[in-house]
């Protein structure tokens, strides 16, 4: 089970006190970082001029994609057409989780059975996520810049951290240097028992609340013909 933000509050202010501050991270090496330092006083970069084109993403002109393996580390989930697959290490956030199509498909490619199914599973995912233990909100993002294989964040937050809320939270764990996901070591899908491997939901040593919850949805899964 992952910490409770009094927890996380605890461990943080072990590393720096209670008025400390956690380590800033290299922004100024982070190209897409809109902000850079100029004589000690942070400013807007330049804008610079467009491109000729926009660069290639993976799984497109000639760019591989992770699909061509047919591998599914991680997975939590899945049917005949969706994975659901958890991140590779602890990320900072209670609980993190993708929804992808099997075939190689961006959002635009689905079509209306797809599309629809889509929406049905991210749903139930949201639903799922949203009654665990210490979430406070489910945030569910689409961003596509890096690869064109459609890959939906489903990121769970914590209750009552007043800084974590908004469209800026994702940057806690990213903002200071990985600090705050150092302090939150013992969550992610591990602290959930989701097992690390291509394994079924209902796997024994999965958290009994989660896999209840994994399972509630495998057979509503089912009995939508999902499965």
């Amino acid at each position: 089970m992952p910490m409770s933000p009094e927890e996380v509050y605890a461990k943080v202010v072990e590393q720096v006190g209670e008025a400390g501050r956690l380590p800033m991270p290299p922004v100024e090496t982070w190209d897409i970082f809109p902000w850079e330092q100029v004589d000690r006083t942070w400013l807007p970069k330049v804008l610079r001029p467009p491109l000729q084109a926009e660069e290639p993403r993976r799984g497109e002109h000639g760019r591989g994609c992770e699909c061509e393996s047919g591998e599914l580390p991680n997975l939590v989930w899945r049917n005949e057409r969706w994975a659901v697959t958890s991140t590779n290490a602890p990320g900072g956030m209670p609980l993190i989780l993708f929804l992808r199509p099997l075939e190689h498909l961006d959002l635009g490619d689905l079509d209306d059975a797809m599309a629809a199914e889509y929406g049905r599973i991210s749903v139930r995912l949201h639903r799922i996520m949203a009654h665990l233990p210490h979430i406070g909100r489910v945030h569910v993002c689409r961003w596509g810049d890096g690869g064109a294989h459609l890959h939906t964040w489903f990121i769970a937050r914590y209750e009552r951290l007043p800084h974590i809320i908004g469209s800026r939270f994702k940057l806690w764990p990213t903002r200071c240097g990985g600090a705050f996901a150092r302090c939150a070591a013992t969550n992610g899908c591990s602290a959930w028992g989701i097992p690390k491997t291509n394994r079924c939901a209902s796997a024994p040593n999965c958290c009994e609340k989660l896999r209840a919850m994994l399972i509630r949805f495998c057979e509503s899964a089912r009995r939508c013909g999902w499965t």
